[in-house]
């Protein structure tokens, strides 16, 4: 991924969020993805969500339990020769606002096929 593929992606993903939009947030990852989130471990009872369809379903149930969300985009780091992109953002979720980060790592197609998400305090 080039520079501008990978501020597409930021945008996108964020918007994505922004809009409650899981299909078009979904269509970036491999079908075999594996997601690891300390959300997933309370909302699931694993902190591991493998797979495009197990994550849509995951990602349906954190979208449909929140009355509103917003993320707000703070930076991110792209490192191409590690095809690993972090999205540092704050998540306000809820009038809850909590600053995380995400850790992506690319397929050679350009599909995700490993997050790690990451939360801090609430501020």
């Amino acid at each position: 991924m080039d520079a501008e593929s990978v501020d597409q992606f930021v945008q996108e993903w964020i918007q994505a969020w922004n809009t409650s939009d899981l299909e078009r947030l979904i269509g970036h990852y491999c079908e075999d993805v594996i997601f690891n989130s300390p959300r997933a471990q309370a909302l699931t009872g694993s902190a591991e969500v493998i797979g495009k369809s197990a994550l849509r379903d995951y990602w349906g149930m954190a979208i449909a339990r929140a009355s509103s969300r917003h993320f707000v985009l703070d930076h991110f780091i792209w490192d191409g020769s590690r095809a690993e992109l972090v999205i540092v953002y704050i998540n306000q979720v809820d009038g809850v606002s909590t600053r995380a980060c995400e850790i992506f790592r690319f397929d050679s197609s350009g599909l995700v096929e490993r997050v790690e998400a990451l939360y801090g305090a609430t501020t």
